[in-house]
């Protein structure tokens, strides 16, 4: 029996080496994943943080996010412009319109702009 036991305690040993030597190989495993995946990470973050700088718009022939940002910005800005002189526009054609109608205006207008005066008037300058 004695033979025995110490065949198993052996057999039991040789297990137990096997499990750490194996269970080593996969902690340096997962740490070498690990360190990849963290690289991988850090590198499309960098990526990413190139391409959102904009310094390819020469190569690429197209601006980069923050510059596409600027330009919607800009875009609406104009718009709005755009919207403000369509509106001047159409004031003006309507006083147009009123000059070309209304003889009572076109006298107002004549008399407050080029200074005239009517027959028989008098003007006092102070």
């Amino acid at each position: 029996m004695g033979n025995a036991s110490r065949y198993y305690s052996g057999v039991n040993q040789k297990k137990i080496k096997r499990s750490r030597a194996a269970s080593r190989s996969h902690s340096s495993l997962s740490d070498f994943i690990s360190q990849k995946f963290k690289w991988l990470v850090i590198l499309l973050f960098g990526i990413w943080i190139f391409l959102l700088s904009g310094v390819l718009p020469i190569s690429t022939h197209s601006p980069g996010v923050i510059q596409s940002l600027q330009l919607r910005s800009l875009l609406q800005k104009r718009k709005e412009e755009a919207v403000q002189k369509e509106i001047q526009i159409s004031a003006l054609k309507e006083e147009k319109e009123r000059l070309i109608r209304d003889k009572d205006y076109q006298e107002k207008v004549i008399r407050e702009t080029l200074g005239y005066v009517g027959q028989n008037e008098i003007i006092f300058d102070f």
